[in-house]
């Protein structure tokens, strides 16, 4: 299974750029249902939305993929941001694993304790030079 995840995420990443994007409303990390959302911009594949939860709560995503497939940043008020990788194919039971990603060809990123849960895996960005160092060479 992890085998297959890891290659599945070299394929996911990889083929990014080509995608159109998609709302991936089910696997989003936090217990609170959407009340709103809106699309502040878009670009290529990319769109980034302000979305509202019925807690008060709010996050601007960003978010690239396809109905089976996508990648999303999600980025908190409180000055926190994380990582998600979606595909409809993957299946965990709240587990945590270190990951190695590369984006195209890219060096190689470790993503240390991220959170694998359904059908996502996610990570926290919480040291803000790493974290605008990913999101500069992702986007």
């Amino acid at each position: 299974m992890i085998k297959n995840f890891f290659h599945t995420l070299a394929v996911v990443m990889s083929g990014f750029a080509l995608m159109p994007t998609l709302l991936v409303s089910s696997a989003i990390p936090v217990a609170a249902d959407i009340t709103d959302s809106e699309v502040l911009f878009q670009h290529k594949s990319w769109s980034v939305s302000f979305v509202s939860f019925d807690d008060g709560t709010y996050v601007c995503m960003a978010q690239v993929g396809t109905g089976d497939r996508s990648f999303l940043i999600w980025a908190y008020s409180e000055d926190r941001a994380m990582l998600q990788f979606y595909d409809s194919s993957w299946q965990f039971n709240n587990e945590s694993a270190d990951i190695g990603l590369r984006i195209d060809r890219r060096p190689l990123w470790n993503l240390t304790n991220a959170e694998l849960n359904q059908n996502s895996v996610f990570f926290n960005l919480l040291d803000n030079n790493t974290s605008l160092r990913f999101m500069r060479e992702v986007i």
